[in-house]
């Protein structure tokens, strides 16, 4: 394992002090102890090195990240918990918003407010004592704002639409590190592009959102031999022909099984199937951000 900036010199001991002068959460940089363990993110097939790796602990740290990234002239890529990361950023600066994780739950609106760090599988525990539920992804790890901002699909999106049409206004720091507000009154252009827009537009440092009513939740899995994959997907297709466009029902293949979300209404064992599945479902999926909601 290479622990040290293969795309160049490293930053000099004044330049990564001046930067941890300028910001209240760790600093990293190649060579040291703490660096392998902040580089990386979630997607492992990325390997990245970049020069610098700061753990931003507010808005302000985003601040101070993006200003001394522009002035050197750095690469800069910023990361919540890695899901999406398609490509690394050599030699750049790394600005990880993980400690940014607030969640504040506001019952009486039907909303919450996120910090830029969040994870789903947070917001849907915070909501849940009040009957609500934000539009999350199907992962409870997956990150908020990357995923709103690329649009947002998830349980409830057949009833309530894309995390990004829930979306309220925007904390974003922009690439001449101004903090700005983003909503339907303020700065509006910019607020319509962090609407599924997917990035580029600045480092996104809170976001608040709608929530809606959700008083019960089935989810679980069904596996079965991939022998039987055509007679599961037959009874699947002649079971969603009868259910209501809201409903949802993920069926992903695998080289060694055929699997198949269960909840509340769904015929978790095919009857003309014949056999039993590999495993019995969960009630409710706890591994689950989200579900099917039941009327």
């Amino acid at each position: 394992m290479r622990t040290s900036d293969p795309t160049g010199t490293p930053p000099s001991a004044s330049t990564v002090q001046t930067l941890r002068a300028a910001v209240n959460g760790p600093v990293h940089r190649a060579g040291e102890h703490s660096y392998d363990t902040a580089r990386l993110g979630w997607r492992r097939t990325i390997d990245p090195y970049p020069a610098l790796v700061v753990e931003a602990a507010n808005a302000q740290d985003v601040q101070a990240a993006v200003r001394f990234a522009r002035d050197r002239a750095l690469p800069l890529a910023v990361q919540a918990t890695g899901h999406g990361t398609i490509s690394s950023c050599d030699g750049g600066l790394l600005l990880k918003t993980t400690r940014m994780a607030t969640v504040q739950i506001h019952a009486d609106r039907h909303t919450a407010r996120v910090g830029g760090g969040a994870v789903w599988g947070a917001v849907v525990a915070a909501a849940a004592p009040s009957g609500l539920a934000p539009l999350s992804g199907t992962a409870a790890s997956v990150g908020v704002t990357g995923s709103t901002l690329g649009g947002g699909v998830g349980w409830l999106s057949r009833r309530y639409g894309f995390a990004a049409d829930s979306l309220l206004a925007a904390r974003i720091v922009t690439a001449d590190g101004q903090l700005l507000t983003a909503s339907p009154k303020e700065h509006p252009e910019l607020f319509w592009a962090l609407r599924g827009g997917g990035g580029n537009f600045g480092v996104v440092t809170a976001l608040t959102f709608r929530l809606y009513p959700v008083d019960r939740v089935y989810g679980g899995t069904v596996v079965f031999n991939m022998d039987c994959a055509e007679k599961a997907l037959a009874c699947y297709r002649d079971w969603a022909l009868t259910e209501p466009d809201w409903r949802r029902c993920g069926r992903p293949l695998g080289r060694r099984w055929w699997t198949g979300w269960g909840r509340c209404g769904l015929p978790i064992r095919p009857p003309s199937l014949g056999r039993r599945p590999h495993r019995r479902p969960r009630t409710p999926a706890s591994s689950c951000s989200g579900s099917y909601p039941t009327r």
